[in-house]
C-alpha cells in the first residue's frame, strides 16, 4: 500500500512525502518507521468520524487470506475524501496515487495538481488496488489509468486483469539496479 510505495520511492529520491487518509485514533506510532525512512508525513489526514480500516492477513500454503475487521463500514465515504496536499509538497515532480475502487477523489486530486503545475510538470504513477477484479470496475478505473505515466497494479489484480491462467509458470527477475529482486 501507501506505505510500502512511500519507502520504495525514498530509495531513488530525498524528498517523498505521504499523502493518505486515516482515522481519528490511528496512532503516531505507526508512522515512526516512516520517519525513521525519511518519509514525510505530514500528509497523512487524520479525519474525524472514521477508525482506519483494518484487515487479518493469514497465509494457506500460497495463498493469501484478507478478513476485514473494523473500519470498513465507511471504506467507501473514507476514500471519497478529498485531502489536502501541504504546501511543502507543492513543488512534487512525482505524484505516486494508491486507488481504491473507482478512484474519484484519486482522479480529482491529479487533475487539480496536473492543472496547477502543468500538464507537462508532474509525473503520475497510478497504483489500483483492486480487491474483486470485475470488466466494470477495470472500465471504471480506465479514465484515471489512462492519464498517467505509469500503472503499477498490485501483484493480485494484475494476474487478474491479464488474463492468464493461474497454472502459467512465471520467470521473475530483478533488473541491472537491483539484481537480488
Amino acid at each position: 500500500g501507501s506505505p510500502q510505495a512511500a519507502v520504495g520511492a525514498r530509495l531513488w529520491g530525498r524528498n517523498v512525502g505521504l499523502v493518505a487518509p486515516v482515522g481519528q485514533s490511528f496512532a503516531d506510532e505507526m508512522l515512526c518507521g516512516l520517519e525513521m525512512s525519511g518519509v514525510d508525513t505530514r500528509g497523512v489526514a487524520r479525519l474525524a468520524g472514521y477508525v482506519t480500516p483494518r484487515n487479518q492477513i493469514r497465509y494457506q500454503a500460497e495463498r493469501m487470506i484478507w478478513t476485514p475487521a473494523e473500519g470498513w463500514d465507511k471504506w467507501e465515504q473514507l476514500n471519497a475524501e478529498l485531502l489536502p496536499l501541504p504546501d511543502q509538497y507543492r513543488n512534487a515532480s512525482l505524484l505516486h496515487v494508491i486507488t481504491e475502487g473507482g478512484g474519484g477523489a484519486e482522479a480529482t486530486m491529479v487533475a487539480k495538481y496536473r492543472a496547477e503545475k502543468g500538464e507537462d510538470q508532474l509525473l503520475v504513477s497510478i497504483e489500483p488496488v483492486i480487491h474483486q477484479v470485475s470488466e466494470g470496475l477495470v472500465e471504471a478505473l480506465r479514465p484515471q489509468t489512462s492519464r498517467a505515466d505509469l500503472v503499477s497494479p498490485d501483484w493480485d489484480a494484475a494476474l487478474a486483469i491479464s488474463r492468464l491462467p493461474p497454472a502459467l509458470p512465471l520467470t521473475l527477475a530483478g533488473s541491472a539496479v537491483h539484481p537480488e529482486l
